[in-house]
């Protein structure tokens, strides 16, 4: 669930280009995950490249060196495209330089036990 993505329908990406030639060029590659996680790449989504790692047992340095493998053997093989005045890049200028987006979903089930003191806080 959530691997394939969607046309892209943005103003801002198509008027990069983002959405030519859709559905051809573009791909999902699902990875062997350690265990508790899945990770996969998609391949010229908005980006050129973009590695989600999804685990069900919250363990962020698990996700962190699976990442750093991937990424590493990627480099290693086809490279990034870099330079030095800009670093990495990217698609979307808002990734230029380091070109890496990071963020964490947690799932919090008994958070509305705590309710009052959430009002409170």
């Amino acid at each position: 669930d959530g691997l394939l993505f969607h046309e892209p329908d943005s103003p801002a990406v198509l008027s990069t280009g983002g959405g030519r030639h859709w559905p051809e060029g573009r791909g999902v590659m699902l990875l062997q995950g350690s265990e508790g996680g899945n990770v996969w790449a998609w391949i010229n989504e908005e980006e050129h490249f973009k590695l989600n790692i999804d685990r069900k047992d919250g363990k962020l340095k698990q996700s962190l060196t699976e990442a750093t493998a991937v990424l590493k053997l990627l480099e290693s093989t086809v490279g990034f495209a870099k330079t030095q005045r800009l670093g990495y890049l990217t698609s979307c200028p808002m990734n230029l330089g380091i070109a890496m987006v990071a963020s964490y979903v947690l799932r919090l089930p008994n958070l509305m036990l705590a309710k009052k003191e959430l009002v409170d806080w």
